[in-house]
């Protein structure tokens, strides 16, 4: 009887163990943290210092580099490196990051493309990340780099006028602006333009340029690239560009240069004068005129005016072309001027 007793105590004291075991191993395992699961969001990170890159000189190829770190656990795969600007060039543009490792991305901007008078840089890098062994896609991870730069012209595009081939100057003249006194300065120019005579004019950022054609004058547009170099401190300082730009034309041209005669209803007549004109303000002869058969010309006097009559004979828009021919200053040449109109029915265009 005392061996069951012994065997009950010891069979019950054997259940209560177990029944705390597994209570104990119910409760911890509710309030434990539950692991880490393959679609957490990985950590990239790249330190703020490479993400200020501070004042820089204007160049088309400034270089820097951040560096890119893995602080995930797992192994992950950078599909693409993007930038918000089209100036920003970035290598490599895909790689595989391990825990914990670094990889430098050298960028190469080309700070000439941002807008004259603006010093800020800001531009955006992302990148897309894939998990190599799942090939699951995480949200992209944006960095702002950011700066400012320094230009030596401040400005890079420059007007010269519209001139005619007859009263086009034989020496062009422009005055150019440097953000900062230089010790020395050397100008060139290239395309269509060079350069006969620089002068400086005012506290060492003023500097007057003359030009002349490289061919002689002709009906066209006229473009040159002025480079400018100079020294400053003891450093040779970035080049920087301006483009120049002038419209060479017929001397010969039409006022108004096109006739806009608006509807006209068909069947109707519609009129507008038209008046050569020199832009020299010398002599010209109009040898003739000539047009399509629904127009009309009427000289006005002994001028080179004229009123043009048109009969709408279709509807819809409607072009035709006034020619002229003329002996000018700068030669023989015809003088075109069109006449549009929009021809409708019953006030309603069809």
């Amino acid at each position: 009887m005392r061996h069951k007793r012994l065997i009950l105590v010891v069979l019950v004291a054997s259940g209560f163990a177990v029944g705390a075991a597994t209570l104990t191993t119910r409760w911890t395992n509710r309030n434990a943290q539950p692991p880490p699961t393959i679609s957490e969001q990985p950590t990239l990170t790249v330190d703020p210092a490479h993400l200020d890159f501070g004042e820089v000189w204007e160049t088309d190829k400034f270089e820097w580099s951040v560096e890119i770190q893995n602080r995930s656990a797992r192994s992950l795969t950078i599909k693409r490196l993007t930038s918000s600007c089209s100036c920003t060039s970035m290598s490599p543009g895909q790689f595989q990051l391990d825990p914990g490792a670094t990889q430098k991305i050298q960028l190469i901007i080309d700070l000439t493309k941002f807008r004259d008078g603006t010093a800020a840089v800001e531009i955006e890098l992302a990148a897309e990340t894939v998990d190599p062994q799942t090939n699951q896609t995480f949200p992209r991870r944006v960095w702002v780099l950011r700066g400012s730069r320094r230009q030596l012209l401040t400005e890079r595009a420059r007007f010269l006028g519209v001139y005619s081939a007859v009263n086009a100057p034989n020496r062009w003249q422009t005055a150019i602006r440097l953000s900062q006194p230089v010790a020395s300065l050397t100008v060139d120019c290239t395309g269509d333009f060079r350069v006969t005579a620089v002068e400086r004019i005012a506290a060492d950022v003023d500097v007057r340029l003359e030009f002349e054609l490289t061919q002689p004058v002709g009906v066209g547009t006229k473009r040159g690239v002025v480079s400018v170099s100079a020294r400053a401190g003891g450093a040779e300082l970035p080049p920087a560009q301006l483009t120049i730009k002038a419209e060479i034309t017929k001397d010969i041209v039409g006022n108004p240069p096109e006739v806009v005669l608006g509807g006209v209803a068909v069947g109707a007549d519609a009129d507008a004068p038209v008046t050569l004109v020199s832009r020299s303000d010398t002599p010209f002869q109009v040898l003739g005129v000539s047009g399509g058969p629904e127009l009309v010309i009427d000289r006005i006097g002994d001028t080179p005016s004229y009123r043009v009559r048109l009969s709408a004979r279709t509807a819809g828009y409607t072009t035709r072309t006034l020619e002229f021919q003329v002996a000018a200053a700068d030669g023989r040449y015809p003088v075109s001027v069109d006449v549009s109109y929009l021809g409708v029915r019953g006030g309603k265009d069809r």
